[in-house]
This record gives structure tokens, C-alpha cells and sequence, in this order.
């Protein structure tokens, strides 16, 4: 629900607005599961076993259990989501060519997710043995990865907990922009302004989350920041009237920003150029040095405990690899890890524990793009066309050392040393068993974005069109490995769902009060993975995405209007294809045909 109210005063106007909004989905996965790998001994010592068990399999043979507690069905998640904000902004004019603002806003995001199907690992183990209370008071339902399971079994392990999240945010934003002297090629115009932000996390898993009891762990959250801003922005006149110069600007901008979670203070800088040659062709450029900041859960996130396959680099299957001079092999040795030694992660996921890094810095990008605009003012009056090139290079970008990389880089960083930031992160036992990994974020990797923007506007009497598409060069990503001291780009334009082409074409009618329009969305099909073989799959392409949405409005009075559309009127479905099946490609999300209609109302 959006509700808004503006009022003209003598001297100033006011706008206050509040929105209310809540959000439900449910999903449901495959059902919960138990994972082991047990010597056929201790299977027999343990279960009652069948006959074609026994008799296929020696003692000391090894067997991988993937039990699925069907019973229970699937594992469901319910997402509840509350939102609320207001905002209220006074405005004016002053001295007739100054304006002025001052905007207080305030919202709250409050989000429950509730899971009924969470598996207990504390009341069955990891061996597939009944654990927990049930022990000392001698009651424990009997388990049996041959049988299907009772009542009173799935009672026991199976449990819910709702965890909630709340996020807050308030903002006071002060802005005053105008004339400032009058130039001989027109006048110098400047803006400034002040924004005070607070925002703030609140998460609680529950205390079953946050136990450690289930197949994950999640650590409560509540964190909070205060941000100051101010910014300059001027505007020059330069050239005027001229040859090849109806206009030339120059803007300039900067902004400063301090963080109080952040040591330093945050600097951006913009510098553009507007240069009109004449009436109908139009050049313009921006170079650009901005910065984002970490977010707070980047920044504090809690523990949070899961399982990820990793392959363990002193395992024997691996302890040869890394770098040439044989250090891979040198370093595990230092573990007290001989060479021929089997991994405890060698056949089951190993624990990983992520968390927040404190420690990151803000994020660096530096973007300038080129463009041109032609407006003819005689032939193909109405039409608008613009060309705009872009380049985005990203320093210090914040990138994720996940539970392998952190094992490789620990026994591959340097020769004869242990003594290093990523095996102070892996904890193993004694026998050089992995205990835990601890992924983390640092600000390491680079990254590029190249393209090119095309927008054509046209109005031919009552039709209208509006033509945007995007070429794409290159979304890459540099990353540096450490031990080999070398770098490499991978660039990922063109794979599915980063699309070479991707354009939108919006065609309007008008006759009198109604208004009929056609939308087609277009984006380019790519391989779910350009670095796999091309015969791993019949086919890792899906079809190029093509999306149909027709809508028709109707002003039925200067207060009241009526529509009416049906979007995706083909039926596109990205669940036809293995690549998008989940759903997870904007374009090729399994959309469905659907329909609507509403009413507007103006008071």
C-alpha cells in the first residue's frame, strides 16, 4: 500500500509519503538427509542388515550412506517480509533562482524465515546412531538406513525454528542548488548538499540455529553504522555561439563520505564534458572515481557453519600438485603429513565456517564513457538517438577465498613455511586431520565492464517507439594466484546470463483516452560454463530469451484510470532447458503466463 499527500504552502511546498508492504513465499525442496561412510563390519555391528548386503561385501569394505527421510517430505522454507517507510521533504525557492530541500525518511524491513524439516545432527550422528537425550533416559526410537522410519523416529530428529531479520534505516538530506555568477557563454550553476544516514541489522537464527545442532550454524547479528555525506557540484559555461560550439560545459563534482565503521573517509570525484556542436548533434563524456563501501554483513557477519566439498591438497590424490619446485608436498610435511595419506574429506564434505571481515576496505571504480546524440530538426522530426561507450575498471574488489582456495594457498604460498594468513584459517587435528576451514573476503581481485549503450526514441503522430539495447564487450574478472605469483582474466561476456546483446522495445498507441502498448525483451543466449567441454552436455545453451507483454490503459476521468495486460504471452519458460530449469537467469526465469488488471486512483 502507497499513500502520499503534497500540499502548496505560500513560501514552500511539502510532500509526505508512506508505504506498507508485506510478502509471503513459500518453497519446498528435496527432504532432509543423512550422509556416512562406514566399514561393512561396523554396518553389521550396528543395523540389522539384509542378506544382499551381507553377502555382496567383506568386512573391511567401505559404504557411502545417502539416506533420505522421505517421511517427512519435502524441506520447507516460509519467508515472511514486512516493510514500512515514510518520507517527508519540504522545498522552496529562494531569492527566485536559488532552490532548496530538506528530505527526513525512515524504514524498517522485518523478515521471518521459518523451517519446519531441519535435521538434528546432535540426535543422529554422524555414524547414523540415535544420540542426544534419548540416551540417558533410555528411550531411543530405533534407526535403520534399510527400513523406512517411524513416527516417533522423525519426531525426535526433525525440528523447526523461525529466524528473524530487521533492518533499519533513517536519513536526513539537505540540498541547495542555483545561479552563481552570470559568464559570458551563459551562466555558472552550483548544487550542494549534506545526507545523514543510520542503518542498522538485527539477526536472530534462534536458538536451535545457533546451537550447532543442525547440519548448519548460524550466530546472531546486531550491528549498526552512521554515515555523513556532503557534496559540490558545479556547472561552467565555457564556449557559446560559436562554429562548431552552440554549447560547451564542463561539470565537475565531488563528494566525500565518512563511515563509522571505517577508519578513513571515502572520496568520489566526477568530471564531465557537454559539448553541443549544433542544434541537432550533441557530444558528451564522464570520467568518474567512485568507491563503495562495505556493507555490514560483509563487514560483521556472525559464524555461520556449513558443509562444502573441498579437496584437500595434502591428500594423495593431490600432494604433488601446486607449484613446480614441489613445496605443496614440503609444507603438508609439516603437518606431519606423509606422503600416500588419505584426507578425512577425501569421501564427505569438509565444515566450513564463514564470517564477516572487519578488516575490509572500500571497493574502487574508475568509469568513463563516451557518447553522442543526434536530434534532427527537419528530417524524421520526433526522432531521438543516442551511442554511449563505457568502461568500468574495479580495483580492490571484494572476493571471497573459499574453504579450497584457503587449503591450496596455506601449503602453496611459500616454500618450507606454514607461517601464513591462510593456515592460520585451517584447523586440523593431530593426525592432519581438516577440522574447519574458514573462508574469507579480502579486497584482492579486479574487475572490467566494456560496452557500448544504444537508445532511439521516435514519435510519428500517435505512435511512439522507445528502443534501448546494450552491447557487451567484456565483464571480466582478474584474479591473482599467489603462489604462482601470476595473474589471470577471465572474461565472462557472452556466457548465459551475461548477454553480448540484450535490448527492450516499447511501442505505444494513442487514440484519444486509450493507450495500447506492446513491450519485447530480447537478451542472447550463452554456455552455461564457455570453459567446459563442449561435449560435456548435448546442449549447455538454452535459446535466446524473447519475452511479449501487451497492456492497454484507459483514462477514464481526470481522477480515475483503468488497465488491463497479459506479460509473456508466449508462455517462455526457462524451466525448459537444464542450464535454467532453477530458475536463477533474469530473462530465462520460469515466468509463466500471467495476467492482471487494476485501477488508479488520483484524490
Amino acid at each position: 500500500m502507497f499513500s502520499s499527500i503534497t500540499h502548496q504552502f505560500d513560501s514552500f511546498d511539502m510532500a509526505f509519503d508512506v508505504t506498507l508492504a508485506r510478502t509471503e513465499s513459500n518453497n519446498v525442496i528435496d527432504p532432509p538427509f543423512a550422509r556416512a561412510w562406514m566399514q561393512v563390519a561396523d554396518v553389521k555391528a550396528t543395523f540389522d542388515t539384509p542378506a544382499s548386503f551381507t553377502n555382496n561385501f567383506q568386512d573391511d569394505d567401505w559404504i557411502g550412506f545417502h539416506h533420505t527421510f522421505y517421511e517427512v517430505g519435502g524441506r520447507k522454507h516460509k519467508n515472511v517480509r514486512e516493510f514500512f517507510s515514510s518520507s517527508l521533504t519540504f522545498s522552496g525557492v529562494y531569492n527566485d533562482d536559488w532552490f532548496w530541500d530538506v528530505n527526513f525518511s525512515s524504514g524498517k524491513s522485518m523478515n521471518d524465515l521459518e523451517n519446519n524439516t531441519s535435521l538434528r545432527v546432535d540426535r543422529l550422528n554422524s555414524q547414523m546412531q540415535v544420540a542426544g537425550e534419548c540416551v540417558k533416559a533410555a528411550n531411543c526410537p530405533t534407526f535403520s538406513p534399510f527400513e523406512r522410519q517411524s513416527q516417533a523416529l522423525t519426531n525426535y530428529i526433525i525440528d523447526s525454528f523461525i529466524a528473524t531479520t530487521d533492518s533499519v534505516n533513517h536519513a536526513f538530506s539537505a540540498n541547495l542548488s542555483g545561479d552563481v555568477y552570470e559568464l559570458s557563454a551563459g551562466t555558472m550553476q552550483m548544487s550542494t548538499g549534506i545526507d545523514i544516514r543510520y542503518e542498522g541489522i538485527h539477526f536472530d537464527p534462534s536458538e536451535l540455529w545457533s546451537s550447532g545442532n543442525l547440519s548448519s550454524k548460524k550466530l546472531p547479528l546486531d550491528v549498526s553504522r552512521n554515515i555523513k555525506e556532503a557534496y559540490v557540484e558545479l556547472l561552467v559555461p565555457v564556449l557559446s555561439d560559436m562554429p562548431f560550439a552552440e554549447l560547451v560545459e564542463i561539470e565537475a563534482a565531488y563528494r566525500i563520505a565518512d563511515y563509522s565503521t571505517n577508519e578513513s573517509r571515502f572520496e568520489s570525484t566526477k568530471l564531465a564534458l557537454n559539448w553541443a556542436f549544433n542544434e541537432e548533434v550533441r557530444l558528451r563524456s564522464i570520467f568518474s572515481q567512485a568507491v563503495r563501501a562495505p556493507q555490514l554483513y560483509e563487514l560483521y557477519a556472525g559464524e555461520s557453519i556449513g558443509y562444502s566439498t573441498i579437496n584437500d591438497p595434502c591428500d594423495e590424490a593431490n600432494i604433488n600438485g601446486g607449484p613446480a619446485d614441489g613445496r605443496r608436498k614440503a609444507n603438508c610435511a609439516l603437518y606431519g603429513i606423509p606422503a600416500g595419506w588419505n584426507s578425512n574429506i577425501k569421501t564427505t564434505r569438509g565444515q566450513v565456517r564463514n564470517s564477516g571481515n572487519p578488516q575490509l576496505k572500500q571497493e574502487k571504480a574508475n568509469t568513463l564513457t563516451v557518447g553522442l546524440i543526434y536530434t534532427p530538426t527537419s528530417l524524421l522530426n520526433g526522432l531521438t538517438v543516442s551511442v554511449d561507450y563505457f568502461d568500468i575498471k574495479l580495483k580492490d574488489k571484494i572476493s571471497e577465498f573459499g574453504g579450497q582456495d584457503v587449503m591450496q594457498n596455506c601449503v602453496d604460498l611459500a616454500p618450507n613455511s606454514i607461517s601464513n594468513m591462510f593456515c592460520d584459517l585451517v584447523t586440523r587435528k593431530d593426525n592432519g586431520d581438516v577440522e574447519y576451514v574458514r573462508p574469507l573476503s579480502l579486497n584482492f581481485d579486479e574487475g572490467r565492464v566494456r560496452g557500448t549503450d544504444i537508445e532511439l526514441y521516435y514519435t510519428w503522430d500517435a505512435l511512439s517507439f522507445t528502443f534501448a539495447a546494450s552491447r557487451l564487450y567484456e565483464d571480466s574478472t582478474t584474479t591473482q594466484d599467489l603462489a604462482e605469483g601470476t595473474s589471470e582474466t577471465d572474461n565472462d561476456a557472452g556466457e548465459l546470463g551475461r548477454p553480448k546483446w540484450a535490448s527492450n522495445l516499447v511501442t505505444k498507441y494513442n487514440l484519444d483516452d486509450l493507450t495500447l502498448s506492446w513491450t519485447f525483451k530480447f537478451k542472447t543466449s550463452g554456455r552455461y560454463n564457455e570453459d567446459a567441454s563442449l561435449d560435456f552436455r548435448d546442449s549447455d545453451s538454452p535459446a535466446h530469451s524473447r519475452v511479449h507483454n501487451i497492456r492497454a490503459d484507459y483514462q477514464v476521468s481526470d481522477t480515475a484510470s483503468v488497465y488491463i495486460g497479459v506479460n509473456n504471452i508466449r508462455d517462455n519458460n526457462g524451466g525448459d532447458h537444464w542450464t535454467t530449469s532453477r530458475g536463477g537467469y533474469n530473462g530465462w526465469s520460469i515466468l509463466g503466463r500471467t495476467g492482471y488488471i487494476g485501477v488508479n486512483l488520483n484524490f
